[in-house]
């Protein structure tokens, strides 16, 4: 393993200095403020603990204190709450862990031990002791709160008095002072009122309505379990039922109107209310988190079994990063798993939680040792919580977590799921649509004059379809002319069937296409298996992604729209919005398909005013993309660069700066014990300049203790030229 320095800061919580290994891998973790905490496996310490029976403050307890009056209130917040309180002496060999250069143990309270928590409350609750008349402490979060602002300021001086008096140490960017409205432990918290926030059902508050009969269905198997709970469940879900109960051969028929949003937001009521929800959890009865994670998101419900009723306490859903989704499913498991208890942390820690998880491969991260690094560091993350055991349930049985982790406004909702069919647009007057497209969009889609966009002999089938060819293939009964992506309310095209039917008929190509496709005897076989005609509209057969077998159609574009239909999805602020090239393409390509649409869709937003006018560029402009010139002279052209940081040397040297004549490829280190752009100007003066000259041209990346104000001062001093490289392409230094 390799060893690295700890930080000064860091050294201090270990006992004799430390300089411990680089735990990123195993142990290290970094907090929004980008500060690094060293933690280490208690499993084996945990399971021998004997759980300090000491509660934490009741959250209904502290809300109902709270919640008598006060005018103002101030929320502090510890820094580094843990490490501000040393251990006892005979406590430390319980924190020890080992690394390459040793056995070393913690002289402060560390993250990962069952009863830490619990001891630091007690450790809070006699710090705080004096202000105890107007200040109350859950864990590293203290609220005082006053009747009047002079009363505050009082208030706030002994607590700040206090807190200087034990020396510990408060987080500024954390804290909130003076304040009449703060929320704590969920809940907005004022002189008037005690308002629960959004936060514990705002994943099912997310919920879009389905517009298929496949999202239809799985809501209703999300929401099979709360049948037995909800009294007439049958009647509130019929008009679901209704739609639902389709077979393969009637699903065309799939309608979704006012009746059934109506019951859709009803059932939503239903989760998000009494007695299907509660604010507080009840004690005497352990905990349970469900948890899953999907391909681009995960989910997770924390919930109760009270007396043979289930008590839903939290709702949890996050969207994957770009990079998390390409975890594998384990590591997204764990994740999952992770992101729900830091979420509900205040209702869970010092509580026994039961894990719940149909991924059965992760159930026993806890008991032993897993050979993958972010699973593993999930298992030290959550050391802290009270977890009884990670249970595993099979798929079915864990439906709403499984729902809450698939958002349906997921581009590839589709293929996850399977679907082999959308909801068609309907113009019915009884579904209301509060997103309906403002009629500017209807009186804008006037025929343009025709414009030729083949020229006799290309091809039209190769053009663009490598990039945009996509997902599944509808059903033959079922023409849609809506996109495919699936969203909270129905978008429909900007051409109606009539419309584009017309359309496509004087459109040359397509006549020529349909009339290939119409022949009897010998069709094109090329073209029957790119295009094919449904309810007399010209339809290109695409895949949305390049491994996907199941192919989508959607309707050929006559050229005489395509400059209407791209105003109205690019320039239309209902419809539009003056999207990027690659959000343009995103959105159009599974509406209609034209040969050369990559290019038309580019030239398009290229030529937006608007777009030009203010989404400007805001990166620095790239450098000399250019070889560097043949070198005659040695030392004329010189490369400079950092190593380290290394393991710190006895003369305190930390680093070496290494400067290399591109003309010799003579190498000079120069240690040094830091890389600030004081000692860089030094070092370079001293050890290069004087010895070989000053160079003509000097080429470094774009680190900070290159690229700022003493250097180029440095610079137009001595005369050289200095060169940045590309940032990130170190191929670019010599």
């Amino acid at each position: 393993m390799a060893v690295y320095l700890l930080s000064k800061y860091l050294s201090k919580l270990v006992k004799f200095h430390v300089h411990a290994c680089d735990w990123e891998e195993r142990g290290w973790s970094k907090t929004n403020e980008y500060m690094n905490f060293l933690t280490s496996t208690y499993w084996a310490v945990n399971k021998i603990t004997i759980p300090d029976a000491s509660p934490l403050p009741h959250a209904e307890d502290l809300l109902h204190e709270l919640g008598k009056g006060y005018k103002y209130f101030s929320r502090l917040d510890l820094k580094s709450g843990y490490h501000q309180f040393r251990l006892p002496p005979a406590d430390r060999p319980k924190t020890a862990f080992v690394v390459s250069q040793g056995h070393y143990e913690f002289r402060v309270l560390s993250m990962g031990p069952q009863n830490a928590p619990a001891a630091f409350q007690k450790i809070m609750y006699k710090v705080m002791k004096p202000c105890r008349a107007f200040c109350h402490v859950f864990l590293d979060d203290i609220i005082i709160c006053s009747n009047s602002f002079d009363e505050h300021i009082n208030h706030l001086k002994l607590a700040f008095e206090t807190l200087a008096t034990e020396k510990l140490v408060l987080n500024a960017s954390k804290c909130e002072l003076a304040v009449q409205r703060v929320v704590v432990l969920g809940h907005t918290v004022s002189d008037t009122s005690i308002a629960p926030t959004t936060d514990a059902i705002q994943a099912i508050l997310d919920l879009k309505e389905p517009r298929t009969l496949k999202e239809t269905n799985k809501f209703l198997g999300g929401m099979a379990y709360y049948r037995k709970f909800v009294p007439n469940f049958s009647t509130i879900a019929a008009p679901l039922h209704k739609i639902s109960n389709l077979t393969k051969d009637r699903r065309h028929l799939f309608k979704w109107t006012v009746e059934q949003s109506n019951a859709f937001h009803a059932l939503k009521r239903l989760l998000t209310t009494a007695p299907l929800l509660l604010h507080f959890p009840v004690d005497g009865f352990p905990l349970h988190l469900a948890t899953d994670a999907s391909g681009t998101a995960t989910g997770g419900v924390l919930f109760q079994d009270v007396n043979g009723q289930r008590h839903n306490l939290f709702y949890h859903s996050k969207v994957l990063s770009p990079i998390e989704q390409k975890y594998s499913v384990p590591e997204k498991e764990a994740l999952a798993i992770y992101n729900c208890l830091q979420r509900m942390r205040t209702l869970i820690l010092g509580r026994t939680v039961y894990i719940h998880t149909d991924h059965c491969p992760i159930c026993g991260m806890l008991q032993k040792p897993v050979n993958n690094r972010r699973i593993e560091r999930v298992a030290n993350l959550i050391q802290e919580y009270r977890i009884a055991e990670m249970k595993h349930i099979d798929g079915k049985s864990n439906c709403l977590a499984d729902y809450l982790s698939r958002p349906s406004d997921d581009p590839l909702f589709d293929v996850d799921y399977g679907l082999d069919s959308k909801l068609p647009w309907s113009n019915s007057s009884n579904l209301t649509n509060p997103c309906q497209p403002s009629q500017n969009i209807i009186t804008t889609m006037t025929l343009r004059p025709r414009q030729k966009f083949l020229s006799p002999g290309v091809s039209i089938f190769n053009q663009d379809d490598e990039d945009f060819d996509a997902a599944s293939c509808t059903s033959e009964n079922s023409f849609t002319t809506h996109s495919p992506i699936i969203t909270s309310t129905p978008s429909p095209n900007v051409f109606d069937s009539s419309q584009l039917s017309h359309e496509q008929a004087q459109d040359p190509d397509i006549r020529r296409i349909i009339s290939q496709l119409n022949r009897s005897s010998h069709p094109d076989s090329t073209l029957s298996s790119s295009f094919i005609i449904k309810n007399g509209i010209l339809n290109k057969l695409i895949t949305l992604t390049p491994s996907s077998r199941r192919r989508l159609s959607v309707p050929y574009l006559p050229s005489s729209m395509i400059r209407s239909f791209l105003t109205a999805m690019h320039d239309d602020p209902f419809q539009g919005g003056h999207f990027s090239f690659d959000k343009m393409m995103s959105k159009i390509r599974t509406r209609y398909w034209w040969p050369h649409m990559k290019h038309d869709v580019h030239r398009h937003v290229q030529a937006c005013v608007p777009c030009n006018q203010y989404n400007y560029s805001r990166q620095k402009k790239p450098g000399h993309l250019q070889p560097i010139p043949p070198i005659a002279i040695p030392f004329s052209i010189i490369g400079m660069d950092f190593c380290g940081p290394f393991l710190e040397s006895p003369r305190d040297n930390k680093y070496v700066l290494v400067v290399t004549d591109l003309f010799t490829h003579f190498v000079t280190a120069i240690p040094l014990p830091t890389n600030t752009a004081e000692i860089t100007a030094l070092s370079l003066f001293r050890h290069i300049f004087c010895r070989f000259g000053v160079c003509s041209t000097l080429i470094t990346d774009q680190g900070t203790h290159f690229n700022n104000n003493l250097m180029r001062a440095f610079q137009h001093l001595l005369g050289y030229n200095h060169i940045l490289s590309t940032p990130y392409h170190p191929q670019t230094n010599g």
